[in-house]
């Protein structure tokens, strides 16, 4: 069997498992609200590794990202604070 197909298969799978992942979720209500600033990270980690990459379609995704998350700034989720001694942790 070609390698192609294979990935195609498992790709189908994948997808259809997380359909049924977020289906399930939303009846019983685990869906959680968005954080806007970890889609901004995410965003932001995308684009350079895209340019390294020299792909640029993970490049646009985090740019896509990144304005997606500026544009919902008010719902931003509250940053942790940390205290003195946990970042002192060994």
């Amino acid at each position: 069997m070609d390698d192609s197909m294979i990935f195609l298969g498992l790709g189908i799978i994948t997808m259809l498992l997380m359909a049924v992942g977020v289906i399930v979720a939303r009846r019983y209500g685990k869906l959680g609200n968005r954080d806007y600033r970890v889609i901004f990270v995410l965003g932001i980690s995308l684009f350079p590794v895209g340019m390294v990459l020299d792909n640029p379609v993970l490049s646009i995704l985090g740019i896509v990202y990144m304005i997606w998350a500026l544009v919902n700034r008010d719902k931003w989720g509250k940053p942790h604070k940390e205290s003195y001694s946990d970042s002192q942790a060994i």
